[in-house]
């Protein structure tokens, strides 16, 4: 029987493995990026945000794609990236979703169309600070974006679209080729994380994972190690 590229995958990062990672061998851990540009400190994430139990948004949590279209507030921002990735602990390890070897693989970046006080663009998230980059501002790279998922009304429409951008050397280094499962993985926890938190700010958060892969990594202008892995669009819903 051929195999199709799904068994490949699974065939291929079975345990055991016969070949040492870089971990084992001694080779340096790779560096994370840091903020070089335009950077924005956002707001403390627990303050101001709307209170519900966990049984009440595991209970109400839906996939919601028909946004109004208007603006959500730089404080509802600061927490959902603080829900979905944010530091919970004394070092960058300690997050608020869970990771293989506490590796953390995936970067998100946002693209913002409507968020109060914010600049139009696109923006990298770094959970050490709390912060924002700037990447482009305007409105060429969110239309490119926009191409790239096809179009869809979720994604043009959302006044914020999550982009879960993995670097998957950060796990292979310690994992070997296992390590190409855990990005999967890991994107999961990030976007039900990124859900119940919305479900909680009372916003509508939709899973996307139809697009066009190379045209999504040129319009986030990603580097040759980076994989745009899924995305998540969010807004006030239509009632």
């Amino acid at each position: 029987m051929i195999q199709n590229a799904g068994d490949i995958f699974i065939d291929a990062t079975k345990y055991p493995s016969t070949t040492r990672t870089d971990a084992a061998l001694g080779r340096p851990e790779p560096t994370r990026p840091r903020p070089s540009g335009n950077t924005r400190v956002l707001p403390d994430p627990l303050k101001n945000h709307l209170a519900m139990d966990l049984t009440t948004a595991l209970q109400t949590r839906r996939s919601l794609r028909m946004f109004t279209g208007s603006a959500i507030t730089e404080e509802q921002l600061s927490y959902l990236l603080w829900a979905t990735q944010g530091i919970t602990g004394q070092s960058e390890m300690f997050r608020s979703s869970p990771s293989a070897g506490a590796i953390h693989p995936i970067d998100i970046y946002v693209a913002i169309q409507n968020v109060t006080g914010l600049p139009i663009g696109i923006w990298r998230y770094y959970a050490n600070g709390h912060m924002l980059e700037l990447i482009e501002e305007g409105p060429n790279a969110i239309s490119a974006l926009g191409k790239a998922c096809m179009m869809q009304p979720a994604v043009m429409r959302a006044p914020v679209l999550f982009c879960f951008v993995a670097t998957p050397y950060r796990t292979v280094w310690k994992y070997g080729v296992r390590g190409y499962r855990d990005i999967f993985l890991d994107a999961g926890h990030l976007c039900e994380n990124l859900y119940l938190a919305g479900t909680q700010e009372e916003l509508g958060i939709c899973g996307i994972g139809a697009f066009y892969d190379d045209e999504a990594h040129k319009a986030l202008n990603l580097s040759k190690d980076q994989i745009f892995l899924y995305a998540a669009a969010c807004g006030h819903p239509k009632k």
